[in-house]
């Protein structure tokens, strides 16, 4: 498989006899195509065509002859492979010292082994994820021309991929069919829907009260008493229509996802393909939908129901949508020091780009109070709180003389404590706390009050992913200062 998604391969032979033509059959589950062969000097016809495979895999290519003197078939095995590629990396924002965390890595590819590298450690780990069956939204479209089996009249402008996306899945890339000249585009759709009690059921992209639905009832019988059985609720009814619903069903809203829709160019009778360069996620219960303004896609018949949706439903579109399904594997690291952390994967086996993720290892600030002393001895709260807050206490200090600011804080790493006196004469300050404080545990700073007056002192700690926890000291009933003393007034805001 080659880096950009697609992998080709060219199919070639020579027979003695003269044949109509020749019949392809890729292994992929698309339809068999016509080839013409060319005349060889020798009287021989020779034969050959290149065959395009989106998805890894093990296919049987096949090449048979129609018409001519003699039948002749002969077949071949071809093994597609994918390089290692990393379509997703994802790490927690925050994590505690010393407790082990997980990040998710997406990867694909045949025999995938990606290298890892967290930064505070330097050793890369090397990454072994498991090989899944890429996904193949649609009907496979042939190479070539396929005869009155494909028909390139009577499609719909617009029409709905039948299945949904089963697992949130990276768009690789696109295939179609071509009935007409013009230009499409592909689309992801959500469904939903809005009578009283319905339900939007994926299975069969319809609105009804029964879901989820059965995608397949052929081997499900009733007996007699209720011969009818119901292929979407599962369940058997008196109903003798042979409708298969025994409940009424509608179509469902269409909602475009937000992401911009891709463009690709019909031909009439023509195999196309498209790789797709910018990165383009299903999520889980999409829809791939097709418009097409000028141009217009090939379909196969089905039975009624069976097919696409679209203002009929017994058509099968020639197009495929083809991706990589998203299956996270866990990458596990702890951190012993605080700061952040970054893992980094080259993206794919070629290291040509690369996939980061950062952690922010540190402990979430908690409850901030504060105290005062005063000349190596407590200082005792008053007691006038209002209210409206968590009171802490209302201090009363001599001016002239030192007085100590003591904050606590139950918990955070890294911290830094702000703190601000209240007046322009005490200048504010900054502490910064760098290792871990997974345990209440008090700072201190300590000022001179010049001269007496009430106070608002305010001290507000914080680091990357905590919100700021503030704690006051707030101006509260300046009348009651004393000459020659400082009124302080503590309460807590978390």
């Amino acid at each position: 498989m080659a880096a950009d998604g697609t992998a080709r391969w060219t199919v070639q032979g020579n027979i003695a006899s003269n044949p109509d033509h020749f019949l392809v059959d890729t292994g992929d589950g698309s339809p068999r195509f016509r080839l013409n062969g060319t005349q060889a000097v020798d009287g021989s016809v020779d034969f050959s065509s290149q065959l395009t495979f989106l998805a890894p895999g093990d296919y049987t290519v096949a090449v048979l002859t129609v018409g001519g003197a003699a039948a002749a078939s002969n077949s071949t095995s071809v093994t597609v492979q994918s390089a290692s590629l990393l379509t997703s990396l994802t790490c927690p924002p925050l994590v505690v010292p010393d407790q082990q965390y997980h990040c998710l890595a997406s990867a694909s590819g045949s025999a995938v082994q990606l290298s890892a590298t967290f930064s505070d450690e330097g050793t890369a780990v090397t990454l072994v994820a498991p090989t899944a069956p890429w996904t193949r939204v649609g009907r496979a479209p042939p190479q070539g021309d396929t005869g009155p089996e494909v028909k390139l009249a009577g499609g719909e402008q617009q029409v709905t991929l039948r299945q949904p996306f089963v697992d949130r899945t990276l768009l690789r890339a696109l295939r179609w069919y071509g009935a007409t000249d013009g230009t499409c585009e592909l689309t992801l759709m959500a469904g939903s829907c809005s009578g009283t009690g319905e339900l939007f059921c994926a299975s069969s992209g319809r609105c009804t009260t029964y879901c989820p639905l059965l995608p397949d009832s052929r081997n499900l019988t009733c007996d007699a008493s209720q011969p009818t059985l119901c292929a979407l609720s599962g369940q058997c009814s008196t109903d003798g229509t042979g409708s298969g619903t025994c409940t009424a069903t509608s179509a469902p809203m269409w909602t475009a996802s937000s992401l911009p829709g891709v463009p690709f160019s019909t031909a009439a009778g023509a195999y196309g393909h498209l790789v797709l360069t910018t990165e383009m996620w299903a999520e889980v219960g999409h829809f791939a939908q097709v418009t097409c303004t000028t141009g217009s896609l090939a379909h196969l018949s089905t039975s009624a129901g069976a097919g696409d949706f679209g203002s009929s439903e017994d058509k099968q579109y020639l197009v495929e949508v083809v991706g990589i399904p998203e299956a996270p594997i866990g990458i596990p690291h702890t951190c012993g020091g605080m700061g952040n952390i970054t893992l980094a994967i080259p993206s794919d086996s070629s290291a040509a780009s690369t996939l980061s993720a950062v952690t922010s290892c540190e402990v979430p600030i908690e409850n901030i109070t504060m105290a005062v002393a005063q000349k190596g001895a407590p200082v005792v709260a008053e007691s006038s709180p209002p209210t409206t807050v968590a009171f802490c206490g209302e201090f009363v200090v001599e001016a002239l003389e030192p007085v100590t600011i003591q904050v606590q804080i139950a918990q955070g790493a890294p911290v830094l404590l702000d703190y601000d006196f209240g007046t322009a004469n005490i200048p504010s300050v900054s502490e910064a706390v760098d290792r871990p404080v997974l345990a209440a545990e008090t700072f201190e700073q300590t000022v001179s009050y010049a001269a007496s007056g009430v106070y608002t002192v305010r001290v507000t700690g914080r680091n990357q992913h905590s919100d700021p926890v503030r704690a006051d000291l707030l101006r509260t009933h300046a009348d009651r200062a004393a000459s020659g003393q400082t009124r302080l007034a503590a309460y807590q805001h978390n």
